[in-house]
């Protein structure tokens, strides 16, 4: 019998085979990544030679490819020169998440994949309620996203550019929506103890100096931004999440068929290095989780301690942070 002779798949086989593992329809794909299920169908009919790298993006975030290995896979066999860890690389696929959508459920994987999901969290307008067990990643000043992923094992430079450009535009898209919504911020006072007490100036100076500028931003906030709001519990929350409430008003109309959003980001996670992106929670617009989470919300919000409205809580967490630092390194850091 004659061999076999292998017959290299075509552009719109391979797409199909990675839609198939993904799990996914077309339509879902389709409505995840916002690309027409018309061009969808064409690519995968072969009929469509040149795609813009935008569109292969966005159709690589919602199968969840890894960036840039499958990314550029799917690159190479559109003709298309492959992703590298440059600055252009890094501001495209930034630029892709914001156009991207948060729709069915979708897997929120460590380092890059919730990097970028929370930018389109931030972008998307309308109020926020986040429940976490120390201070938001947002405050992160420059550096200390890269610390924490080479702590963690993470060494592509790729992915150290991604989380700082990352940071920086959640930032940008946060300081945008506080000018009409609020954001609502919950931790439980222990955790936010135990957070200050990762403060050692001795053993971990690198870190601590980051802890340490991460409150001298969230001081700045709650001076200058009336809608940001910070609240102390009584109780520890046992999961991380984040809600969105999208505004139903005229000037949002393009907004109008997105639903309200929820991200899920379970407990602390993985502990030890791992370069490898672990499943870390998930994304979704179900009416029906977002109700249950929204019940929770509440609950942990009437076991309320303190909240930034009082005037006693910025003393008291200064008093925390003086009380771990010292009287001399706190008034060297917060005069």
């Amino acid at each position: 019998m004659p061999k076999k002779t292998y017959k290299e798949p075509t552009r719109g086989e391979f797409l199909k085979k990675l839609i198939k593992d993904s799990g996914l329809s077309v339509n879902e794909v389709s409505q995840i990544s916002g690309v027409s299920t018309a061009y969808l169908h064409a690519l995968l009919n072969n009929k469509i030679t040149k795609v813009g790298k935008d569109n292969l993006l966005l159709i690589g975030f919602a199968l969840d490819l890894q960036v840039p290995e499958m990314i550029n896979e799917l690159f190479k066999r559109y003709g298309l020169q492959e992703l590298s860890d440059d600055n252009a690389s890094v501001d495209l696929i930034i630029d892709a998440s914001v156009n991207r959508k948060i729709t069915g459920i979708q897997p929120l994987y460590r380092y890059t994949n919730i990097d970028l999901l929370l930018i389109k969290l931030y972008e998307l307008p309308g109020d926020a309620y986040m429940i976490n067990s120390r201070l938001s990643s947002v405050f992160s000043p420059e550096g200390y996203s890269s610390l924490k992923k080479m702590e963690a094992g993470v060494t592509k430079p790729i992915y150290i550019k991604i989380g700082e450009q990352a940071v920086r535009k959640q930032r940008e898209y946060l300081d945008l929506r506080l000018k009409q919504f609020k954001v609502e911020y919950l931790i439980c006072n222990h955790c936010m103890v135990d957070y200050i007490n990762k403060i050692d100036l001795i053993s971990s100076p690198q870190e601590s100096l980051f802890i340490i500028n991460q409150f001298k931003m969230l001081f700045e906030y709650l001076a200058t931004k009336s809608n940001y709001h910070l609240t102390l519990t009584t109780i520890c929350p046992s999961m991380r999440f984040a809600l969105k409430k999208i505004p139903r008003t005229k000037k949002y109309s393009q907004y109008k068929d997105e639903r309200d959003k929820l991200f899920f980001v379970g407990s602390e996670g993985e502990k030890g290095k791992s370069s490898d992106g672990y499943l870390y929670g998930f994304a979704s617009d179900s009416k029906k989780l977002f109700i249950h989470f929204e019940k929770e919300y509440k609950r942990l919000k009437k076991n309320a301690f303190m909240d930034s409205s009082s005037e006693g809580f910025i003393p008291h967490l200064k008093n925390l942070l003086e009380k771990k630092l010292g009287p001399k390194h706190f008034l060297s850091h917060f005069h």
